[in-house]
């Protein structure tokens, strides 16, 4: 495969975010790896970019308290409605869909960050494993009302300490709040197994979890249930079936979807060939990949470039 610029999903760091014209004026929303935005109607044109699928290298939590959207994570749909919490990891692909105003607060610390919080992560690897099952829950009215009163006091005490003495110090204690108020309401919201727990579904959602992690990382290049399999050391006909039977779709159709995601991404945003990208993505010519995609999407690869949809 030749050389070449490659532009793969569109990422977005907490710096470039900062960037970006999200918050009221005088208001910084970068602040010492961590980042705070209150999302209204007025902002609805300033957010038209996350209306296409990016990550975002950072851990997110958005808590909805007026209007409602909806939000594609990792190709799963999911709505987000009044007194609703939604958590994002580092490498989770997003997209925000069917804004129609409302009120959403938006809190960030990205992954070099996450260390200064001092989380105990033995008392929470559970909370973090719920998350990936259900990254988004309805709290309670109190629950919400007590985070977004927290929301509000950061957003004065940002405006009040920013560029002074201990002001990291300050921004970091709410990050402590605000995780641990949020991991609460998860927890709750956890389905505690019973003494006869099924331990093949609690297997079969382990292997699962491990085969959308490993699809994250390698979808770009392997497109084969015997790649993935081999990765989970079990069969691909055992692998197969655990899937469906976990997740309701097969194996393949999440290979395509995340695969069919990179291609719409490099035709959009990147100055690639079509011939560059299905090398690119591993396909053996432009004529095969060309096949795949339109199978799949109902578009040519050129006619998809001109009218992305």
């Amino acid at each position: 495969m030749p050389i070449m610029e490659v532009k793969e999903l569109i990422s977005f760091s907490l710096e470039s975010l900062g960037k970006m014209d999200l918050l009221p004026e005088k208001v910084s929303p970068a602040f010492g790896g961590f980042f705070f935005v209150k999302i209204d109607s007025d902002l609805n044109s300033k957010i038209e970019i996350f209306k296409y699928p990016c990550r975002i290298n950072a851990y997110i939590a958005m808590l909805c308290v007026e209007g409602s959207f909806e939000i594609v994570s990792n190709l799963k749909r999911y709505k987000i409605e009044k007194n609703c919490l939604f958590i994002s990891m580092p490498k989770d692909i997003i997209q925000l869909c069917d804004w129609s105003g409302g009120q959403l607060y938006v809190v960030a610390i990205n992954s070099d960050s996450i260390g200064k919080a001092n989380f105990n992560f033995n008392n929470i690897l559970s909370v973090f494993i719920g998350i990936r099952s259900h990254p988004c829950i309805k709290i309670l009215q109190e629950e919400a009302v007590s985070l977004r009163d927290t929301f509000s006091s950061l957003q004065q005490d940002l405006k009040a300490f920013e560029g002074k003495e201990f002001s990291n110090e300050i921004a970091i204690s709410y990050i402590n709040l605000i995780a641990y108020k949020a991991f609460s309401c998860i927890n709750r919201n956890l389905e505690t197994p019973s003494e006869d727990y099924d331990q093949v579904n609690k297997r079969n959602m382990e292997y699962y979890n491990r085969f959308m992690t490993l699809l994250n990382q390698y979808s770009i290049h392997e497109r084969t249930i015997g790649f993935y399999a081999s990765k989970l050391y079990i069969t691909p006909k055992y692998m197969t079936s655990l899937i469906k039977k976990t997740s309701g779709r097969s194996a393949m159709e999440w290979i395509n979807d995340y695969v069919v995601l990179e291609a719409k991404n490099l035709l959009r945003y990147s100055d690639m060939t079509i011939q560059e990208i299905s090398e690119y993505l591993n396909f053996s010519n432009q004529s095969f990949f060309a096949q795949y995609f339109k199978r799949l999407t109902g578009f040519s690869p050129s006619a998809y470039r001109e009218n992305p949809q």
